[in-house]
Parts: structure tokens; C-alpha cells; sequence
């Protein structure tokens, strides 16, 4: 919301630029933007119109001679509104004006003119104005224009607040915010409104809808502009003055952060308020014109007859104050936040008071905000206020929050005193009260994000300055239980997707139907009342999503994407874990110059995404069995195959159908496990120290025939090396460096061995031993020798 900096200075004094004010905010929570500064301009002054004549050599020109208490000017106009006796703001010769205009001598149609009379457009103060800027009449002439203005020479500040800070949706909720900071008191303006011997009728039917319903009856009010301080404070804040009580209202909203509404009190039937559910059919003409059908679920205000506003969210065209309004009803009311929320939902209506009253609104503030609202109205629109009924449901009970201050230091690694946590607390207004070991805290109501003590560290935190707390390197100590534990099917699915080179993302489970039937899929289970039409119904698939994925990735210049997500969907038989797996493009890394090669990549195709499925899918007892099966309408009808786990099918895999991918070059490949139906439970990776003494190398030149593949000749090495503890100790490698055809039908397989002990330098005749066991075993199960 935008906020003012003179308006803040009204609740709490300080002296600091406006973008210190802004980092301030940032420090506690709020991201500030200065959107405008003051008096962005030099050597402008006060002056007033003395002599207004007709320009000599032009119609649409006026000569005024304009006088600053010591000087007079002669300065041409061609402004439709300037006229004699006005207070005007003078640019004199030499001035500069917003976007580096200097006001120089020079003739206009052979006048010369002394300086420029401006208007507000001018001096970077409004965008938009018909004429040029009058002051008021008092104004003392002579001074600059600066000194002059109260609210036009204002600086405004852009502040976004979370969710749970509503508090803050106003002037009085920052100014907060800052007195904390500065360490001073807030100055609250404490309406005087006198005892009210006169009675409302008001009845509050729904009372756990609407706990606390403030009425204040005002009559003799004089509806007409607002005066300029309020109008401009209004605009200021993008909110379009509509008349003196609508507009106090709406002022009152902005400083205080509690929305009001005024009836016409004449157009209620009875003139009485009843707050009560809608019944189902029951409609209403809103202030925005559109007429509105209500059910049960709505909370309403109404009169005798039928409803005049939707609480919390927008009043009644037929009870709207006019210019014929005489009597008012006031209202300030404590709605249940869960209900305006799903009114403003349901009925697709979001108003800056559904905003405020949907995030909560406090107790105290529905009372403050009311006098306040009374005292202005007598003062600007002469009512008189004769009969007040504040109905209340139940007493308000306000939240004590209990603290440990040796919690929240272990937490948050800092060694705050006590008494540094009370002054914070106390200058919250939680008013904190010690103890023994702990703090005990009432909460304002107007802090409903505060119910639990990790809220109040969060507060300590804030207050204390995040830029305070220290940065700590916690050491990595290895676990060496690490080996044993577990991990789940999932988990090692993402490593190894990850190791491939797959990118993870994650995309919303709501989705729009449009998206679902562009690729043949019905939606299941649709949200009754959605946010927006790209979130109307639950995902059936992760297949659209990864596609959208695909296409922003392609727009932003990308040529090979390799990603996957793991999330839930939404099935005819229920809800489902699954994972997706999206490869698009070539290869080889773009990277190489294969234009210097004449080397072509090849594209990825389904045998590409089949060995991605083999390798991520090779585990204890988990083996990927290809062939057809029940395969979903999107995967290309030749290009596909169904994937079993242990002779379950677990997903489908192959390219995506020609008729969904026309948009793309080249094939998009494809994959989806249901990871429900994985039952893979498997032990991390176990992590050794390195070996203290050295690894012993040995290359070996064997013999075999021609049927017999080095896996072969691994494998039964590798047996032998398991079976043997002597060999275990010491075996740590085996690889394959060379292959050729002999004579004979025989080949020759060179390999390379290594060997290491854990406990000592190995000598060779350990070595020599480990090497004649293997061949003596190659010799008897392969038939295999050394090469001579």
C-alpha cells in the first residue's frame, strides 16, 4: 500500500531521509520503494496575482503582473483559471523545474515574461490538472513554495506487507513499526465523544460471525466535498474522493486500518440493522452496480426488509450516502475473517475493505477507528452524533504468549540481555512482565500473528536487527551410521535423475482445463471457486506442466532440456505420487564445436529415455522389464513401452504423440513412474576414509575363446574375490583397457587390476598370490590362460 511520510510524522517524530525510512522497513520485515520526494525543484516562491491584462499580440494570453512582497513580475499566461488576487507558485528566472526544465528570459509573441506562473503538473506534484496551481489565501507570499505546502510536498513510500501483518495495511500500523525502532512513544489522537444517552436498533443475529457490532447514529449531516487535506491524502494513497462522509470513511482506513460503513439512515427500512446469514435467493444491487446472489453462507447487514451490505466486503447501492443524506447509521463491526474470505471468493468481489477484513482486523482498533470517524464527521459535515450501540457478543480475551529468553539466544545464536528483550517487547506494547526464567506477554489485539512463542523470537529477531545476528559455519561431521539407514524409492530416483544431468522443478497442482483437454485429459476433480481461470481444477498429469516447463525453457534460448518432477495427481481411482521425466533436444553438450568436427549430434529418441529408465530403475531386487502394455493416449503409438518392477506395472515411458508436439522440431521423449507402487527401500551409499598405503597396479594379458565376453571374465572374478577373504582384503579394481581378435577363433583381453590393504604396504608376494589365485580360477571355470 502507499503511505505517506507526513501522515507517519503525525503518529512519531524522526528526522531521517526517506530512503533510510525505506531500509528501515526492509530490516523489519516490509519491502519499501520510494515512489515519490518532495520539492523536486529550485527557486520557486509564493506570490500573488495583482494585475491581470489581455495579451497585446495573442487572444489565448493573459499579462499578469504578479508581486512576491519585495519584487514584481511581468509574466505571460496562458493558464484558463489564473485570475486577480490569487496566491500562485512563481518559478523565477533561473529556477529548474522536474525533468531539468529551466525557466530562462524569453519573449512570448513579443512580450517578454520574468518567470513562469506553474500549475502542479509542473512542479511533479499531481499527473493530471486543468490549470495552474492557487494556493490558499493565506498563504504568506514571498517564501518558497516548499515551506508553503503541508501534504502536496509529501514524500510517498510503496510498502508491502505479508499476510499475516494486516496491522500494517495502514499509516498507524507503520508508524508502529517505527516508534519501535526509534525507541519513542506513539501519538495516538484519542477522539473525545461524549456519554450517548440514545439507543440504536441493532440486533446481530450471527454472533460468532460477527462478535462485535459498533452503530453510531449521526443526524444533521451536510454531505458535500471533503476538504483539500483529506481529498489529497486520498489520492495520495490511489483512492478517488467521492464525498465528505464516504471519504472520512475511506481516511479513516488508510490511518487507523479498520474499514467503516455509513448507511443512509432515512433509506433503512425501519431503520434498524440486523446482521444475519443471506437467505438462498436473496440478492443484493451493490455500490459497484452489479447485482449479487447470496445464499446462506453470507453474512449480510440488513434492515427490516432486506440486505443493504455484504459484511465486510461492500455496501448496498439503495442505502448509499448522497447529497440528499441528512442522517447516518456508522458503522465499525469485528467480522470473522474465514467468512469475509470466502464471501469475497464466492461472490468474485475483492474491495480494499474485504482485503483488511479477510486477514483479520482487531478489537481495539473497530472502536478507535469509530470515534475517530464520529469526531470528524461533526467537525467537517456538522452532524451531531445522539445514540451509540456497541453490541458485543462476548468480552475479548487478550493472548498471553510466554518467552524463554535462553530459548530464543540458543535459537537464534546471540546473547541478548534480558532487559534488551523487555525494552523490545515493551516498545511492541506486548507489555511483558518477568517471570523467573521466562517472559510473560499480553498481546494487542491487533498482533494476531503472534500466538506462540517461536512468534515472539521472531519479534526479538525483527527488533534486534537481522543485520545483528551472527553468521555461524556449523562443522560437517560425517555420520558413519549414515550407511544404514534407508532411503526411500523417491529420494534415490532424484539422485540419480540428478547425476543423468535432470534438472527438478515444480509446478502448482491446480491446473486449467483448457491445459487438460489439450492433451485429451478430463479433469476429475474441479475448485469450486477458484482463484483464476488457470487454477480451476486439480492435475491428472504431469505431463502439461513439464510441457509448459519445456517451452519457457526453448523461449529463453535453451536447445536441450532434461527435467523432472515428482508431485501428486488426481485420478478417477484416487490421488496418486508419480514421477514425470522430460528429455528434449540433442545429446551431446552444445558446447562442442562440432561444426569443426563435421560431427551431428544425435537427438534424444526413446532409446535415450529407455536407458534413463534402466539406469535410475537398478537397485536391490528392482528390475525394469520393457514391453507393451495399457499405454496412455499421449505417447506415440509406435514409440512406447510399459514399465513392470518385479512383474508390477509401475509407468510408461517412449515420445510423446506427433499431435501434441507439432509446435516442437524435434521428439519430445518422455517418462512417468507411480511411485505408490514402488516397494524399494534401500541402504545410502556407506562412505569410507581414504587408505593410508599405497594401491598396487598389475596389467594382465589374457587368452580366451571367442564366446566368452569380458563380463564374463568379471564376473567370475569378482565371485571369486566375495568367496575369498584373503582376496577381499586386498582386491579394489578391475577394468577392461583393451580387446582384439587373435587367431583361432580366440580373443585377447587386456586388464588392468588393483590392490590396496587397509592395514599395510602390500609386499609382492601377497600380490603374486591374489594374481595366480585368479588365473587359476579363470583357468578352471573359462578355460582362460596368460598370454605368452
Amino acid at each position: 500500500m502507499k503511505i505517506s511520510l507526513n501522515w507517519l510524522k503525525e503518529f512519531v517524530e524522526f528526522d531521517r531521509s526517506p530512503e533510510e525510512i525505506a531500509d528501515i522497513l526492509l530490516f523489519r520485515g516490509f519491502e519499501t520503494t520510494v515512489l515519490s520526494k518532495p520539492c523536486n525543484w529550485t527557486k520557486v516562491i509564493t506570490a500573488k496575482v495583482v494585475e491581470i491584462n489581455k495579451h497585446p499580440n495573442a487572444d489565448k494570453l493573459t499579462l499578469c503582473t504578479v508581486a512576491d512582497g519585495t519584487n514584481t513580475y511581468s509574466i505571460v499566461c496562458g493558464a484558463p483559471n489564473v485570475a486577480k488576487d490569487q496566491t500562485i507558485a512563481l518559478a523565477q528566472l533561473g529556477a529548474e523545474l522536474p525533468g531539468g526544465f529551466k525557466i530562462e528570459p524569453r519573449k512570448i509573441r513579443g512580450v517578454e515574461s520574468q518567470g513562469m506562473i506553474c500549475s502542479q503538473k509542473e512542479l511533479g506534484i499531481k499527473e493530471d490538472t486543468s490549470g495552474i496551481m492557487v494556493l490558499p489565501p493565506d498563504t504568506k507570499i514571498g517564501i518558497p513554495l516548499e515551506n508553503a505546502l503541508n501534504d502536496d510536498n509529501d514524500t510517498m513510500l510503496e510498502v508491502e506487507t505479508t499476510t499475516s501483518r494486516p496491522d500494517c495495511l495502514n499509516h498507524l500500523g507503520i508508524a508502529r513499526e517505527l516508534a519501535s525502532y526509534f525507541k519513542k512513544n506513539i501519538k495516538i489522537h484519542e477522539p473525545k465523544i461524549n456519554e450517548l444517552p440514545g439507543d440504536v436498533k441493532i440486533t446481530v443475529i450471527d454472533k460468532d460471525l460477527c462478535p462485535r457490532y459498533i452503530g453510531y447514529r449521526i443526524s444533521g449531516v451536510k454531505v458535500g466535498p471533503s476538504p483539500d487535506r483529506i481529498k489529497s491524502r486520498l489520492e495520495k494513497c490511489g483512492i478517488r474522493p467521492i464525498n465528505n462522509i464516504v471519504d472520512i470513511t475511506n481516511y479513516l482506513m488508510l490511518e487507523i486500518g479498520h474499514p467503516l460503513h455509513a448507511f443512509d439512515l432515512n433509506l433503512l427500512e425501519g431503520k434498524e440493522i440486523i446482521v444475519r446469514r443471506a437467505g438462498n435467493g436473496e440478492k443484493i444491487l451493490a455500490l459497484d452496480g452489479r447485482e449479487y446472489a447470496l445464499d446462506d453462507t453470507v453474512l449480510v447487514i440488513c434492515d427490516a426488509k432486506k440486505p443493504q451490505a455484504i459484511a465486510g466486503v461492500m455496501g448496498g447501492e439503495h442505502s448509499g450516502v448522497t447529497q440528499k443524506t441528512t442522517d447516518i447509521l456508522l458503522e465499525s463491526a469485528v467480522f470473522y475473517a474465514a467468512s469475509v474470505r470466502k464471501t469475497s471468493k464466492k461472490l468474485n468481489i475483492s474491495t480494499d475493505s474485504s482485503y483488511r477484513f479477510e486477514r483479520g482486523c482487531s478489537w481495539e482498533m473497530a472502536e478507535l477507528a469509530s470515534k475517530r470517524a464520529v469526531e470528524l464527521i461533526q467537525e467537517i459535515a456538522g452532524g451531531k452524533a445522539e445514540a451509540l450501540k456497541d453490541d458485543i457478543a462476548q468480552p475479548y480475551v487478550f493472548n498471553k504468549v510466554e518467552l524463554r529468553p535462553e530459548r530464543a539466544n540458543k535459537l537464534l545464536g546471540t546473547d541478548i540481555s534480558n532487559n534488551e528483550m523487555f525494552e523490545i517487547f515493551t516498545n511492541l506494547n506486548l507489555k511483558p512482565v518477568e517471570n523467573g526464567n521466562k517472559f510473560i506477554t499480553e498481546i494487542p489485539s491487533w498482533r494476531q500473528d503472534i500466538t506462540q512463542e517461536a512468534d515472539l523470537i521472531e519479534e526479538v529477531a525483527r527488533m534486534y536487527g537481522y543485520d545483528k545476528i551472527p553468521t555461524t559455519v556449523l562443522a560437517l561431521n560425517p555420520d558413519i551410521n549414515e550407511g544404514e539407514r534407508y532411503k526411500p524409492a523417491e529420494n534415490s530416483l532424484r539422485d540419480r535423475l540428478v547425476s543423468l544431468g535432470f534438472c527438478e522443478v515444480m509446478n502448482n497442482t491446480f491446473t486449467s482445463e483448457t491445459q487438460l483437454k489439450e492433451y485429451e485429459m478430463q479433469p476429475v476433480e474441479s475448485v469450486a471457486n477458484p482463484i483464476s481461470k488457470e487454477n480451476e481444477s486439480l492435475r491428472t498429469n504431469l505431463l502439461p506442466g513439464l510441457l509448459a516447463n519445456l517451452k519457457l525453457n526453448l523461449s529463453q534460448g535453451y536447445k536441450t532440456i532434461r527435467i523432472f518432477e515428482t508431485g501428486n495427481i488426481f485420478t478417477k481411482d484416487g490421488e496418486k505420487r508419480v514421477l514425470g521425466i522430460l528429455a528434449y533436444g540433442d545429446i551431446l553438450p552444445e558446447w562442442w564445436k562440432f561444426e569443426d568436427t563435421k560431427i551431428i549430434s544425435p537427438k534424444i529418441d526413446v532409446t535415450i529415455i529407455a536407458g534413463v529408465m534402466e539406469n535410475i530403475l537398478k537397485g536391490e531386487g528392482l528390475v525394469a522389464v520393457q514391453g507393451p502394455g495399457n499405454i496412455p493416449a499421449y505417447f506415440h503409438p509406435g514409440k512406447n513401452s510399459e514399465i513392470s518392477v518385479n512383474n508390477a506395472a509401475a509407468g510408461h515411458y517412449g515420445i510423446i504423440h506427433p499431435k501434441f508436439t507439432m509446435e516442437f522440431e524435434k521428439e519430445i521423449a518422455y517418462a512417468e513412474l507411480y511411485l505408490d507402487d514402488l516397494k524399494w527401500d534401500h541402504k545410502t551409499s556407506r562412505y569410507e576414509p581414504l587408505k593410508r598405503f599405497p594401491e598396487v597396479k598389475r596389467d594382465l594379458a589374457l587368452v580366451a575363446g571367442s564366446n566368452i565376453a569380458f563380463k564374463d571374465i568379471k564376473d567370475d572374478i569378482m565371485e571369486l574375490v566375495n568367496n575369498s577373504e584373503g582376496l577381499k582384503a586386498i582386491f579394489k579394481h578391475i577394468d577392461l583397457f583393451s580387446r582384439y581378435e587373435l587367431e583361432n577363433n580366440k580373443i585377447s583381453y587386456s586388464i588392468h587390476f588393483k590392490f590396496q590393504h587397509q592395514d599395510h604396504t602390500l609386499a609382492e608376494n601377497e600380490i603374486n598370490s591374489a594374481i595366480n589365485l585368479i588365473l587359476e580360477t579363470l583357468k578352471k571355470n573359462l578355460n582362460i590362460s596368460l598370454r605368452t
